[in-house]
C-alpha cells in the first residue's frame, strides 16, 4: 500500500516523474475498490431491495471517483514525464475515446466497430503507462528509480569508498537545498531544504536525524512506516523523507 498512500500524498502534484510501480498499484487498488462497489451493490440489489442496491452504489461510486479523480490525473502526468513525453499526452487517451462514443453514437449506431476503437484507445494507454522510463535525468528530473549517474545525490557519500572506521566524528546534512552536504536531486515539496542529519560517530555508527523537517523522517520496521526523530542507519535501512523513499545505501554511498 505504500505506493498508494505514494501518489494520494502527491495529491495534485502534476510535475516530476512516476515509476511503473506508482501508477500500477494506483490504478489496480482503485480499480478492486470499484469491483468492490460493484459486488456490494450488485449482493444488495440480488437480496430483494434493488433500489438499495442502486443507492449504495451510487451513494459510494460517486465520492470515491471524485476522491481519486486528481491524483490520478497526477499520476498518470507524471507516468507520461517518465516516459518524457509531455504530460497534454494524456487528454489524447482520455477525451479521445469519449469523442469517438459521442460521435460513433450519431453517425454511425448499432455499430460494433465504434466501441472496438473506444476500448482500443483505452488499451493503448494501458500499454504506454506499462512501458519502462527514460533512464537517468529527462527534461522532467531525475529518474524516480535512482539509476542514474549520482543517484538521488549530486555527488559521493560519506562511506563512498571508505571504510567507516576510517572516517572518524563527522556530520553532513541532507535536504533539498543547494547548501545540504548531500542534497537530493527530486522535485518534491515534501523533503523541506535541510531536512536531516547524517551523523557518523567515531566508532563507526552511522545515525540519520530529523532536522525538524516539515514532513517527518520515516523508517520502515518491515512492516509499516514509523515517525521517528533519528534512526541507526546501515546499508538495508529503509526510510522515507517527507515523501521521498531513500535507502540506507543511497545515503551512505551518495547514490
Amino acid at each position: 500500500m505504500h505506493w498508494y498512500v505514494e501518489a494520494l500524498r502527491k495529491y495534485a502534484v502534476f510535475r516530476g516523474r512516476a515509476r511503473r510501480k506508482e501508477y500500477w498499484v494506483f490504478f489496480l487498488v482503485n480499480t478492486l475498490v470499484f469491483v468492490g462497489i460493484g459486488f456490494l451493490s450488485a449482493f444488495v440489489s440480488a437480496s430483494g431491495d434493488v433500489r438499495t442496491g442502486e443507492a449504495v452504489l451510487w451513494v459510494l461510486l460517486i465520492p470515491f471517483t471524485l476522491f481519486i479523480l486528481i491524483p490520478h490525473l497526477a499520476v498518470c502526468v507524471r507516468r507520461l514525464h517518465d516516459l518524457n513525453l509531455s504530460g497534454f499526452w494524456i487528454i489524447l487517451f482520455i477525451a479521445t475515446p469519449v469523442v469517438v462514443d459521442q460521435v460513433g453514437f450519431y453517425l454511425f449506431p448499432g455499430s460494433d466497430a465504434v466501441p472496438v476503437l473506444s476500448l482500443s484507445i483505452s488499451a493503448a494507454w494501458l500499454v504506454v503507462a506499462a512501458l519502462p522510463g527514460t533512464k537517468g535525468e529527462n527534461r522532467f528530473g531525475p529518474d524516480p528509480l535512482g539509476e542514474q549517474s549520482g543517484g538521488v545525490f549530486g555527488g559521493a557519500g560519506p562511506l563512498d569508498g571508505k571504510r567507516s572506521g576510517q572516517i572518524g566524528s563527522q556530520r553532513f546534512t541532507v535536504g533539498r537545498s543547494e547548501e545540504a552536504d548531500l542534497k537530493l536531486d527530486v522535485f518534491d515539496d515534501t523533503v523541506s531544504g535541510i531536512h536531516a542529519e547524517l551523523r557518523v560517530d567515531e566508532d563507526g555508527s552511522v545515525k540519520l536525524i530529523d532536522r525538524n523537517s516539515t514532513n517527518g523522517l520515516f523508517v520502515f520496521d518491515g512492516n509499516n512506516w514509523r515517525n521517528v526523530l533519528r534512526c541507526e542507519l546501515s546499508r538495508d535501512t529503509r526510510v522515507r523523507l517527507g515523501g521521498v523513499e531513500v535507502s540506507g545505501r543511497q545515503l551512505l554511498e551518495g547514490r
